[in-house]
């Protein structure tokens, strides 16, 4: 959260980064949140491009490795 990620940004991300791509539906179900809470947090996450989404239907989204994440937001 010292990075600039809220609490739900920041659950989100390491959820992804432990358990890999996963679809929306299946971490509003394993994170129990709601679906605004999720698709506000990927968003922002997506923005920051530390989280992406693939091209399918429904998107998979995932992590990008913890380093790489350091070194982007370290810029910001």
């Amino acid at each position: 959260m010292g990075l600039g990620l809220s609490n739900i940004d920041a659950q989100v991300y390491i959820y992804l980064a432990l358990n890999g791509p996963c679809k929306a539906r299946e971490l509003m179900d394993e994170m129990e949140l709601y679906k605004n809470q999720l698709y506000c947090s990927l968003k922002n996450l997506k923005e920051k491009d530390i989280v992406c989404a693939s091209n399918g239907f429904p998107a998979a989204f995932s992590a990008i490795p913890f380093d790489e994440v350091l070194d982007l937001l370290s810029v910001i």
